[in-house]
């Protein structure tokens, strides 16, 4: 194990605070005028730029937990494993997705 179970608490709270402080600073490049001007082309954006990534992390998930078995933990099951594996690539598409939005403003 990389951290001391003690230890995982905190750092577990402080990830969630990381990742929303970068959404918040994300989200300040946006200007609200444009975000009503052309919302449906944003939301499209926003939508497809999550979800793709979402989707062939997920695939990537199903065949890794098939070539793979070592990766995946004693206690972690299938569906488990490969909805992490789609989260984790989805997630890494925000700073993508907001230099996207502010191209198009």
């Amino acid at each position: 194990m990389m951290f001391p179970a003690a230890s995982l608490e905190r750092l577990s709270g402080l990830a969630w605070l990381a990742a929303l402080t970068f959404t918040f600073l994300t989200g300040l490049h946006l200007d609200i005028s444009e975000l009503a001007k052309r919302g449906r082309s944003f939301i499209n954006v926003g939508v497809s730029s999550v979800v793709t990534p979402l989707i062939f992390g997920t695939i990537i998930g199903v065949w890794a937990f098939g070539q793979f078995p070592e990766l995946v933990g004693p206690k972690a099951s299938r569906i488990g494993f490969v909805l992490a594996s789609g989260v984790s690539v989805s997630a890494t598409a925000l700073p993508v997705l907001g230099a996207i939005l502010r191209e198009r403003a």
